[in-house]
């Protein structure tokens, strides 16, 4: 405001006519509520304000920094989820961009793209969040830069009906191979051994992909896709093996359904999905347990991420940061995990008290914290990713569903990943 007062004073060239222009744009800002004495707004929107858990470590948060920031005011808005990209796309467009942009990190490379998102490492360099944060931060890198925070990154875990295990004398499994044993043996009477997403749903994307990159492959190497190396070829075999063990049909919802009504013996899931132990019937309650994946590698998956929008002028980026900074002191991070019952990004935050109060939270810091990034780190699959995931989705059912090897549906993938990302 005071850069503008001094333009307006040298445009008007009379001293005489200067201080009535004066008086004239003091009128304007106070009828504008341009006020000095009234608060910075950062406006912010998610999909998480009525989400149980996280909303209150959300609102936790704001409270504590407007207090800490009493000419800081934060416009906390919900969005629905399912419309919620689209209303964040339509708003960077019209250059109205949020001041504190929250996304699904699965969106990231798309906003990326388009140049909407800050370049960060400035503001990070400053910072110990770098050095403490979950490997999945590699995530946020976009043309050799740091374009946002994670605030949800975790590794899946192995939920297992002890019960149906006991019965079937089956042990925890801790490799494939003995997962696939023990989901061979515990489908009968009418119940599943394992439990895949068999439809066209995004968690063919999450669960082939964690059985990819915990066998020690990956999508991308760089520029390469590696479909086709063989440790991404027999991976995929096992995930095709896995699903003749699952129930027919099914996204991952009913899934999780079905483990919780004891009708399957296993299957492997994000940490979040523990906050619904309390929908198990009182009979399998009691027997639902969870322990690492069993793979050579425990895969980090990102959910979702903090950013600055490259449209928000620089007195209200500063603040923005200033908050953003404000979620990863450790005392935040330790309410996160606290609340939300599930793995913080910033090591070390889960407290002794914490685990003995809820040992499973032990787990998912621990798979978390030594977890490797299970994302691509070929910049222009980030950048398509709704088209990728649908090319990977689609490949999961064809292995499903057909009886073409395993090999030949993948180098079909390929090729179409190859031409989807050059065109």
């Amino acid at each position: 405001m005071d850069m503008d007062r001094r333009q307006f004073l040298r445009g008007a060239g009379l001293g005489g006519l200067a201080i009535a222009g004066s008086a004239a744009l003091g009128s304007i800002l106070a009828g504008c509520g341009g006020s000095s004495d009234d608060p910075l707004t950062l406006d912010f929107r998610t999909w998480q304000g009525d989400e149980a858990g996280v909303k209150d470590w959300w609102k936790q948060a704001i409270a504590a920094f407007e207090k800490k920031n009493p000419k800081v005011k934060i416009n906390f808005q919900q969005v629905p989820y399912a419309n919620y990209t689209d209303t964040l796309t339509s708003r960077f467009s019209a250059n109205k961009a949020p001041d504190i942009v929250h996304l699904p990190t699965t969106t990231f490379g798309t906003f990326a793209a388009q140049g909407w998102l800050a370049d960060l490492d400035d503001r990070l360099k400053d910072t110990d969040i770098l050095a403490n944060w979950t490997k999945v931060q590699k995530t946020m890198r976009w043309d050799g830069y740091n374009a946002g925070v994670i605030v949800l990154g975790y590794a899946p875990v192995l939920y297992y009906n002890e019960k149906m295990l006991k019965d079937a004398g089956v042990a925890v499994p801790t490799t494939m191979k003995e997962l696939i044993a023990a989901a061979r043996k515990l489908t009968a009477d009418r119940k599943f051994g394992y439990g895949a997403t068999t439809t066209s749903h995004p968690g063919t994307y999450s669960e082939s992909t964690w059985i990819t990159y915990g066998a020690g492959g990956g999508w991308s190497a760089g520029s390469k896709l590696r479909f086709t190396d063989d440790v991404v070829v027999q991976a995929m075999e096992d995930y095709r093996t896995l699903a003749k063990f699952s129930p027919k049909g099914v996204p991952s919802e009913q899934k999780r359904t079905l483990f919780f009504d004891g009708k399957l013996a296993m299957m492997i899931e994000g940490p979040f999905v523990y906050a619904s132990i309390g929908e198990a019937s009182k009979e399998v309650r009691p027997h639902v347990k969870m322990a690492k994946a069993p793979f050579l590698e425990q895969p980090g998956f990102p959910s979702n991420s903090i950013h600055l929008s490259t449209q928000t002028d620089t007195e209200k980026a500063d603040k923005a940061w200033e908050f953003i900074k404000s979620l990863t002191t450790p005392a935040m991070q330790t309410d996160y995990a606290r609340l939300y019952g599930v793995p913080a990004p910033r090591k070390g935050v889960v407290t002794d008290a914490m685990i003995k109060k809820a040992p499973h939270l032990g787990l998912f810091q621990s798979t978390t914290d030594s977890a490797i990034d299970a994302t691509p780190d070929n910049q222009d699959i980030v950048a398509n990713f709704a088209e990728f995931q649908k090319h990977v989705m689609d490949a999961c059912i064809r292995l499903q569903t057909s009886s073409t090897p395993t090999r030949t549906v993948l180098s079909d993938l390929q090729e179409k990943v190859k031409r989807a990302i050059s065109a």
